[in-house]
C-alpha cells in the first residue's frame, strides 16, 4: 500500500507540472495572466501529490519497523525460553 501511494503521489507530481508547463508554454503574449491562473491549482495538485507521496512512504517505514520489532520480540523470547530452566533450579 505505501508503494502504491508513493507512486501515485509521483504521478500527480508529474501530471500537474507537465500540465502547467504546457499551458504556460503555448502563447507567450497572455502568459502572465495565464500563470495567475495556472500556477493555484497546480500548486495545490503538486504540494497533494507530495503528501501522498510522504504518507506512502511512511507507511512502509512503519511496515518495516514492524517487522523488525516482530523478529526482536521472537529473539527476545528464544533468550527467555533458553534462560528459563536455569533460573528454575
Amino acid at each position: 500500500m505505501g508503494k502504491l501511494l508513493q507512486i501515485i503521489g509521483i504521478v500527480i507530481i508529474l501530471a500537474a507540472l507537465a500540465a502547467a508547463i504546457a499551458l504556460l508554454a503555448t502563447d507567450p503574449a497572455t502568459a502572465q495572466l495565464r500563470a495567475l491562473v495556472v500556477l493555484p491549482w497546480a500548486l495545490s495538485a503538486i504540494l497533494s501529490g507530495i503528501l501522498l507521496a510522504a504518507f506512502g512512504s511512511m507507511l512502509r517505514q512503519l511496515s518495516a519497523i514492524r517487522a523488525a520489532t516482530e523478529h526482536q520480540a521472537a529473539l527476545f523470547q528464544a533468550i527467555i525460553d533458553r534462560r528459563a530452566p536455569t533460573a528454575a533450579q
